[in-house]
C-alpha cells in the first residue's frame, strides 16, 4: 500500500480532523472556502441538499444544529430561525470549528473556491493545489495529469434559480442576516467588499426573497 494515495473529499470529517492527521501522520488536510453568499444559494435552491430539509428532522439529529452547543448565541433562538439562517449558522459552525481543528493539523493549506474557477487564475491555482496535495514530507510524490477542460464541466447546475436570488437581489434582512453569522469569515477572506454589498448593510431593502 506504500504507494497507494487515498483521497476523502468530504466537509462532515471537519469535527475529526485533528484525529485523522493522529491516526495518519503523513495526510494533509485542504480546506476549500467558498463565498457564503453563493454557497448558501446554491444550497438552498438545490433539492439534492438535503440540510435541515423536511428529511433532516430535528429528532434524528443528522445534521449538527445550535442547540448542540447551549453556549451558543443562537441555541435558543433555533427553532424560531428561517432555513436562510440556519444554513448561514451552518456555515459559520462547520468553518469556525474546522480552523480551530486546524491549529493542531500539522500539514494543511486554504483555498478559496473562486480562485480555483476564476477564469484568468484557475490553471494557476489548481496545479498549486494539485502539487500540494501531491507532496508528502515522507518523500512519496504522486504523478497527475491536469485537465483544464474539466473545470468548464458544471455538476448540479439543475436547480431552483428563483427560490433564493443572486445576492444582488437580496433585502437588507437577508444581507444583515448573514452578516450576524458569516461576517467575520468573510471579512477574513475577502468576501463583501462590494459597495453594494456594504450598502445593503446599512441600509432597507426593496426585494423579497423567499428562505
Amino acid at each position: 500500500f506504500a504507494e497507494n494515495l487515498y483521497i476523502e473529499s468530504n466537509h462532515i470529517v471537519y469535527g475529526v480532523l485533528d484525529l485523522i492527521t493522529e491516526l495518519f501522520p503523513n495526510s494533509k488536510v485542504i480546506w476549500i472556502m467558498r463565498d457564503p453568499r453563493t454557497w448558501i444559494r446554491s444550497a438552498i435552491n438545490s433539492s439534492a441538499y438535503p440540510l435541515y430539509s423536511m428529511w433532516d428532522l430535528d429528532s434524528i439529529n443528522l445534521s449538527v444544529r445550535a442547540y448542540n452547543f447551549p453556549e451558543d448565541p443562537s441555541a435558543d433562538k433555533w427553532h424560531s430561525m428561517t432555513i436562510f439562517e440556519k444554513y448561514c449558522w451552518y456555515y459559520s459552525n462547520i468553518n469556525n470549528r474546522a480552523f480551530e481543528l486546524m491549529e493542531r493539523v500539522p500539514d494543511f493549506k486554504i483555498f478559496r473556491y473562486e480562485d480555483l474557477f476564476d477564469k484568468d487564475t484557475r490553471e494557476k491555482n489548481f496545479i498549486e493545489m494539485l502539487e500540494y496535495a501531491s507532496n508528502f514530507n515522507d518523500g512519496f510524490k504522486r504523478d497527475f495529469q491536469f485537465r483544464p477542460d474539466l473545470l468548464d464541466i458544471k455538476v448540479h447546475a439543475n436547480i431552483s434559480k428563483h427560490r433564493l436570488p443572486k445576492w444582488n437581489k437580496w433585502n437588507s434582512k437577508l444581507a444583515e442576516s448573514m452578516d450576524y453569522h458569516c461576517g467575520e469569515l468573510m471579512q477574513r477572506f475577502g468576501y463583501g467588499t462590494e459597495p453594494q454589498w456594504q450598502e445593503k448593510l446599512h441600509s432597507p431593502g426593496t426585494v423579497k426573497c423567499r428562505a
